[in-house]
């Protein structure tokens, strides 16, 4: 397990640093990515908001995500505005949000999708699986996920992630944390087709009982708060939370 992991520091040696934002920095300017400079993409897993692709930066010769989402009419205004937002959060432990491409598709409506910096070594439900994990790299995860939260509960106006679970977040080749996907509840909240005042936004698992209970917890730490409280636990047990249960 060392060859694989190597060394890993102990919670409490760093505290966390802005990302750089220097004008050679790819994600120092939000934009719209031209598809035709997204290139060798393939597709590498999906998700709640939809499928993920690797791909290459024509310009800038590295290698991006593209997150492709699911599209309705409602789509483009409201995720251009979350994304604005997403990208102002430069931090070390939150993933890197370059900007929104369109991808063609034959005789259809091009697919919207996030181009975000690549993480080589996936997410942590992943590795989990695998239940052999040391611990001191256990606790470096729950030190940096509270690193990376505290930072966007600080942002002038704060932003809330209402999904934080192991599957949104990801890990660099070093096996350092990486927080994604915050603000996509939101904009799937705004954007579904019911149009009940009493939708719940996030995954029933992470969820604070009292948004069963019609307590407003959207505008608080409160909500990413307990949904961290079980992504510690998983990460100590290396368990799904309720897994004799079903989350429907």
């Amino acid at each position: 397990m060392e060859r694989e992991f190597g060394e890993q520091g102990y919670p409490g040696l760093a505290e966390g640093l802005q990302a750089d934002s220097s004008p050679d920095n790819p994600a120092s300017h939000f934009t719209n990515i031209h598809a035709q400079d997204l290139q060798q993409r393939r597709h590498i897993g999906s998700g709640g908001f939809g499928e993920v692709y690797k791909a290459r930066h024509r310009a800038w010769g590295i290698s991006v995500a593209i997150k492709v989402l699911k599209r309705n009419p409602k789509d483009e205004h409201g995720l251009f505005e979350e994304g604005m937002k997403m990208h102002k959060a430069q931090f070390e432990h939150i993933l890197r949000l370059y900007g929104v491409t369109e991808i063609p598709v034959e005789n259809g409506i091009p697919l919207l999708g996030m181009v975000t910096e690549f993480m080589e070594k996936g997410s942590l439900d992943k590795l989990l699986e695998c239940r052999l994990v040391p611990w001191p790299l256990r606790l470096c995860f729950a030190y940096e996920i509270a690193l990376g939260m505290n930072y966007l509960h600080n942002l002038k106006p704060a932003l809330f992630h209402h999904d934080l679970k192991p599957a949104n977040i990801l890990l660099n080749k070093d096996y350092r944390i990486k927080i994604c996907d915050f603000g996509l509840a939101k904009w799937r909240l705004s954007t579904s087709q019911n149009s009940n005042n009493d939708k719940i936004e996030g995954t029933l698992y992470y969820m604070p009982p009292e948004c069963f209970k019609g307590i407003n917890t959207r505008n608080t730490v409160k909500y990413d708060v307990y949904s961290y409280g079980i992504v510690i636990w998983e990460i100590l047990t290396c368990q799904k939370p309720y897994k004799r249960k079903s989350n429907g």
